[in-house]
């Protein structure tokens, strides 16, 4: 080696060496899995953690509950009614009972991971209204005991895991917080705030326990005036609309 080269080279090796301690320090240690370690399809469409610490892994063929060494696969039997409805699992959303709220194609079930038992038909009495789970399409958890359930093209429930009291907030103008005509594409939520999300882009802050319309955020809007379908989800920051 010249010794041009070797001044070249000699950068590197430093920094290498620098970096030496870093590697010998890292905690984590990271590995790969697919089908070939018997994860169910590689598509993996979502994931959570139970309060046993398995991992439960949703994917475009059926559910998976993995214990860090192998997996358990459930899927959808057409012959019995018992098993998950579809084997396409879109989300898992885990309330505070620790039950998961699964989205299938079209609707919720939920899903029991200690009994390993599904519940796939179910009625919600929200408002004086009855709801059937194959009208709900997503779950979002709130503090000790609320759930928000999105009720496909009317608006949404407030749900109480706890005392099973739901309350309905629609278009209907003699409640406190009137929804919007446009279809509801997300909901999210903060510290003490639920945002709701409209698909032209109009953002609801509401207050979760009295349900009282705080701030309707129109800059979005205002500024795109795009028409149909526009936005799909609201990600807010932290340090932003808290009061």
């Amino acid at each position: 080696m010249t010794a041009r080269r070797m001044w070249a080279t000699l950068p590197m090796i430093l920094l290498w060496l620098m970096c030496l301690p870093l590697i010998a320090q890292n905690p984590f240690n990271f590995g790969h899995l697919d089908y070939r370690n018997g994860l169910s399809h590689n598509n993996v469409q979502c994931f959570a953690e139970d309060n046993n610490g398995f991992l439960w892994i949703g994917t475009r063929s059926g559910l998976n509950r993995y214990d860090g060494y192998s997996f358990k696969i459930f899927r959808h039997d057409p012959d019995d009614s018992t098993t998950i409805p579809s084997n396409v699992v879109q989300s898992l959303v885990k309330d505070q009972l620790g039950r998961f709220w699964i989205q299938v194609p079209s609707y919720l079930c939920v899903f029991n991971p200690e009994n390993e038992t599904f519940t796939n038909s179910f009625n919600i009495v929200a408002s004086q209204r009855t709801f059937q789970n194959f009208v709900l399409d997503m779950a979002v958890p709130f503090a000790d005991s609320l759930l928000f359930l999105r009720v496909q093209n009317e608006g949404f429930i407030r749900h109480n895991v706890i005392t099973n009291k739901s309350t309905f907030l629609s278009r209907d103008k003699s409640s406190d917080y009137v929804v919007l005509p446009n279809n509801i594409s997300h909901i999210s939520v903060g510290a003490s705030n639920v945002f709701v999300t409209y698909d032209n882009g109009v953002i609801d802050q509401i207050d979760p326990y009295s349900l009282v319309l705080k701030q309707r955020i129109t800059g979005i809007y205002d500024q795109l005036k795009l028409s149909g379908k526009v936005f799909e989800t609201f990600v807010y920051p932290r340090t932003a609309i808290q009061n």
